[in-house]
């Protein structure tokens, strides 16, 4: 017995396919029927066969589908993970100080909070603060009190960030009267 090959259309109806795929299929095996009557089926026969092609057709659709948005999905992923231009250099504001004894938890977790809103400032990228990690290594000074970097888009960024009022607020209003000693490292990445 000769095998039917489905006649591909173009469907533009969305959920009204399955129904089309049938009513195309029906018509091209009958039209396949007049052509050669050796393909005479019984109407079991029809119906196993329309749904085998049906079946087929669907299969094929839906992992198209599938591999469309795979690679669309690993092509959004390599763009998201491109490693970022030497261009875009960041410029790194690290503050290292030693609080005076007499100064409370309360105040340190108001010192923590004030530096962490600065990075709300636009010239600001990022803030990241923190208190020290107790080490029995001699190498590691854990003797600071409260430590953060700020991170930069480059030099411009950061020396508007110097003279920006609200640091300057913060600095000498809730920090500095605070600080007993204090060390600050500015460097650019490479």
């Amino acid at each position: 017995m000769k095998k039917l090959k489905p006649t591909h259309r173009t469907h533009d109806r969305g959920p009204d396919l399955e129904t089309d795929l049938e009513t195309d299929l029906e018509t091209d095996l009958e039209t396949d029927l007049e052509t050669d009557p050796a393909l005479e089926l019984n109407p079991s026969q029809r119906r196993s066969q329309m749904k085998r092609t049906t079946t087929s057709v669907i299969s094929k659709n839906y992992f198209a589908t599938l591999t469309i948005m795979a690679s669309t999905l690993l092509t959004l992923t390599l763009l998201a993970a491109a490693p970022i231009k030497a261009e875009q250099a960041s410029v790194y504001h690290t503050v290292v100080f030693w609080l005076k004894p007499d100064t409370t938890d309360a105040k340190v977790d108001e010192i923590i909070r004030s530096a962490k809103a600065m990075q709300d400032l636009p010239m600001v990228e990022k803030v990241l603060i923190g208190t020290p990690i107790m080490s029995d290594r001699e190498v590691v000074d854990d003797s600071f009190s409260v430590a953060f970097t700020m991170i930069f888009k480059d030099e411009a960024a950061l020396q508007a960030y110097a003279i920006d009022p609200h640091h300057k607020k913060i600095s000498s209003e809730v920090t500095m009267p605070h600080v007993a000693r204090g060390v600050i490292y500015d460097y650019k990445a490479d």
